[in-house]
């Protein structure tokens, strides 16, 4: 008899575990979400592929500690823990690893900025130097091109004289 109550007990106890995992998982859900907006569609499959994986994961644990016996202190036990984490921990989580996950974001694009002013300079100046370049040069690069073709067809016509 009292081994029956113990496997009963840490049924039991397997029921308020998974009701919190299953709110862990939703809790990182809640998080990606406002880390990274998403269409009304796309989180509304993505609300039915979670509650469809949760149902298979409750009726996996009925199956595997009580025979496949649906019971309802194990949905009970479920729900509790669900409504304990919630309770406890849940809201201040989502908002500190929120704030916590945006402020890393806003120091990597800081940092980014930084790193890349220089590169950025040197672009700007490396366009302002070819323009340069292309305006105060066009007239001595053309007379350099004519000379050229001079020489080649001074060149080319030696070589092919006879």
């Amino acid at each position: 008899m009292i081994e029956e109550m113990k496997k009963e007990v840490v049924f039991f106890l397997s029921s308020l575990l998974l009701g919190i995992i299953i709110l862990i998982v939703y809790d990182i859900l809640r998080i990606i979400r406002r880390i990274l907006p998403h269409a009304k569609w796309v989180c509304a499959l993505e609300d039915i592929i979670f509650w469809i994986a949760s149902a298979i994961s409750m009726f996996y644990l009925m199956y595997e500690q009580n025979s496949g016996i649906i019971r309802s202190f194990s949905i009970f036990g479920m729900c509790l823990g669900m409504f304990w984490y919630h309770a406890a921990v849940s809201e201040w989580l989502v908002k500190s690893m929120t704030g916590l996950i945006k402020k890393i974001i806003r120091f990597i694009k800081k940092m980014t900025a930084i790193i890349m002013k220089p590169v950025v300079w040197l672009i700007r100046r490396a366009k302002w130097f070819g323009f340069f370049v292309i305006k105060h040069m066009k007239k001595p690069l053309r007379a350099a091109i004519k000379a050229l073709k001079k020489v080649w067809k001074t060149v080319k016509i030696a070589v092919t004289k006879k």
